[in-house]
């Protein structure tokens, strides 16, 4: 497990950093809902007086006073968008980079297989993902706890949801950097952010529901699964084949790459 070892230290920087920035920029959120839910209940009684705003704000004062759905709602962007361009970049690059580095002639050259290089790469980037989502999950149950509010039902349920959106993203940057023979960055952040607009686009527009099948977003509707528990197992498993069949795609191409 030479590879994997090796790989998972050289990652080991950048997962410290992601780690960080979205426990930091989430748990705010966290311990700021206390004070944000008591100011919203002090402008409640002023705004339903007001009758123009009255519904927007009967919506907003909801998510600001349930925890659960204000985490859902901030969780999206922080976790759901910064969580899958973490799980992106760890793979994105992991297998390209031999080539691009300059590093394939002397890793190459030792008796070990290209199904093997993979097999560990692979596995170090499915470690530090899972490791990723544990720890942000450990640290928004603690901050929800220290802050003195009750911890929602599928609180656990959306963060494994997560975890599956980033797996996914992973096993597809895992193939694109296992065709590419330079650096796939720019790919990654494009995919990420493709995704995210494609599943932006179809909640706007009812008649593109069918692009949530095509986007990991689309199984991801966090205020579904925080306040129900309600998963939508179809896109879930179309999502896992898509990842399946990107990581066969990448042991399939990868041992016959002509690398010079």
């Amino acid at each position: 497990m030479t590879i994997f070892l090796h790989e998972t230290r050289r990652g080991t920087k950048s997962l410290i950093i992601w780690m960080a920035a979205i426990s930091v920029l989430l748990g705010m959120c966290v311990v700021l809902f206390p004070e944000m839910k008591d100011v919203m209940g002090a402008m409640s009684e002023q705004f339903s007086k007001m009758e123009a705003f009255a519904d927007q704000f009967n919506a907003m004062d909801t998510m600001m006073n349930d925890f659960g759905a204000f985490y859902a709602v901030e969780s999206t962007s922080m976790l759901g968008l910064g969580g899958s361009l973490f799980a992106t970049f760890c793979a994105i690059d992991i297998v390209s980079k031999e080539q691009h580095k300059k590093t394939a002639d002397f890793l190459l050259t030792h008796p070990v297989k290209r199904t093997r290089i993979l097999t560990e790469k692979l596995i170090s980037v499915l470690v530090r993902i899972v490791f990723f989502d544990l720890v942000i999950f450990a640290i928004m149950t603690a901050l929800a706890v220290a802050v003195g509010e009750p911890i929602p039902e599928n609180f656990l349920l959306l963060h494994l949801v997560y975890m599956i959106m980033h797996i996914e993203f992973a096993g597809i940057g895992f193939a694109i950097s296992s065709w590419l023979s330079k650096s796939g960055i720019g790919f990654g952040i494009g995919l990420v952010m493709g995704m995210f607009f494609v599943q932006t686009i179809a909640s706007m527009l009812d008649w593109l529901d069918f692009l949530y099948y095509i986007t990991p977003f689309g199984y991801c509707k966090t205020n579904i699964i925080i306040e129900s528990g309600e998963l939508d197992w179809v896109k879930i498993l179309i999502g896992l084949a898509i990842c399946a069949a990107s990581v066969v795609s990448a042991y399939i191409v990868y041992p016959k790459k002509d690398i010079t």
